[in-house]
């Protein structure tokens, strides 16, 4: 599926969590789709002990950033 040309924009957050090593997304295709998004935020988190599966190859960042940065913006849309 080619997101940069089926979904263009969004129209809600979009978070962008990436493993540094990624082998079955490689970074460089997020990149280039975070790159031409259209989003009313859109952060890009880099985990850089990371491949693909970033929630548990690095728990405790993952874990804090659900609950600093995700929790917070689906409160306040609740």
């Amino acid at each position: 599926m080619n997101l940069i040309k089926t979904v263009p924009v969004l129209l809600m957050p979009v978070f962008f969590f990436l493993g540094r090593h990624g082998r079955v997304v490689v970074p460089e295709t997020s990149v280039a789709y975070y790159d031409v998004l259209q989003a009313p935020s859109k952060p890009l988190i880099w985990f850089e002990e990371s491949g693909h599966e970033s929630p548990t190859e690095e728990p405790k960042m993952f874990n804090n950033l659900m609950v600093e940065m995700v929790q917070p913006v689906a409160v306040a849309s609740s």
